[in-house]
């Protein structure tokens, strides 16, 4: 039926790139770092808090009271700079890493 035609093809906001209902970028809150986890006392900074795993290889971060990492005497201003770091060491070719779904907490 033509009638089924026109119901298929989305007209006005649905055809943007962001699904309906979605909020643009502006009134999206600041992303969550390491420090405000601090801060909020949810974790606690030290010798080898951190940790991840990639291709069976293992590796521990110090945690810094300001929120940034240390590894191998490098220092990391967020959670995914940390890991593709790390990932970089394993596999070169590795392009990017969203860090806070592989690095975990394990305490200070």
């Amino acid at each position: 039926r033509p009638d089924r035609a026109k119901e298929a093809t989305p007209k006005g906001p649905e055809t943007a790139t962001e699904p309906p209902g979605a909020h643009p970028a502006k009134d999206r809150p600041a992303p969550v770092t390491l420090a405000h986890l601090i801060d909020y006392g949810v974790v606690v900074p030290g010798e080898d808090a951190l940790a991840t795993s990639y291709c069976d290889v293992t590796t521990t971060a110090h945690l810094e009271a300001d929120g940034t990492i240390v590894w191998r005497n490098a220092s990391f201003q967020s959670v995914s700079a940390f890991s593709l770091a790390f990932k970089r060491s394993v596999k070169p070719d590795r392009k990017a890493d969203d860090g806070w779904k592989c690095v975990r907490y394990v305490g200070g």
